[in-house]
């Protein structure tokens, strides 16, 4: 992975096997990076806005309200404003994929679990 370095912190969660970084947080967006590696998981949550993924490499799987959604390389998801969601990666090889908000900085979305 490459890592862009714009004014962000990389973050890791040693539970689930993930991390990821914001390449642009300020008040009108929020777009970064995230990994999930093999086994790796992102918990259940919500938000008060929109976000949106576009998967760059590797597959997963996306519970996204009462659907499960299978993702794969060039896919883009949006994921409505207070649907509950979670990422998983069930494969062997890491799944890495873009995030935007249209609303920002990160510290001001709340997760909703």
């Amino acid at each position: 992975m490459t890592k862009l370095v714009l004014n962000n912190i990389l973050m890791k969660s040693k539970k689930s096997n993930v991390s990821w970084f914001n390449i642009c947080n300020d008040r009108k967006k929020v777009f970064g990076y995230c990994t999930v590696k093999p086994g790796g998981e992102l918990h259940k949550h919500k938000h008060k806005i929109h976000e949106y993924y576009y998967v760059v490499d590797g597959k997963g799987k996306l519970k996204l309200g009462n659907k499960d959604l299978s993702l794969k390389k060039n896919m883009f998801v949006k994921i409505p404003k207070m649907t509950y969601h979670n990422t998983k990666n069930p494969y062997h090889k890491n799944l890495s994929f873009f995030y935007l908000f249209n609303k920002g900085p990160l510290e001001n979305i709340k997760y909703i679990s």
